[in-house]
């Protein structure tokens, strides 16, 4: 293809139109038009959908907020057994070990 040059069995041959002449005589401009009006169109859909907002953010992290406090408070009633260890949690077992060592 290269300098208007194409390949049949065994040799070169020079095609009588260039690449860019055979493109171009191969596409009519009713299609050309039609391919531009439709990628203009959706352009248009893309440049019209509506972005994340600061108030959808703000609706979700308070949602989420909500949601853990729900549940920590649930949790808190109904199985306090089942919440993580806190600091304090931790030095109030150390203070019991203390005073049972002292004891004994």
């Amino acid at each position: 293809m290269r300098n208007g040059y194409k390949y049949i069995s065994g040799h070169y041959e020079k095609s009588e139109l260039s690449n860019t002449e055979n493109l171009l005589s191969s596409i009519k401009k009713d299609d050309l038009m039609l391919a531009v009006q439709s990628l203009e169109k959706s352009l248009e859909k893309l440049n019209n959908r509506k972005g994340i907002g600061t108030n959808s953010v703000g609706e979700a992290a308070l949602g989420t907020i909500a949601a853990d406090a729900g549940v920590y408070a649930a949790k808190r009633l109904f199985a306090p057994s089942s919440l993580p260890a806190t600091k304090a949690d931790v030095e109030r077992l150390i203070k019991e070990i203390n005073k049972l060592k002292v004891a004994l």
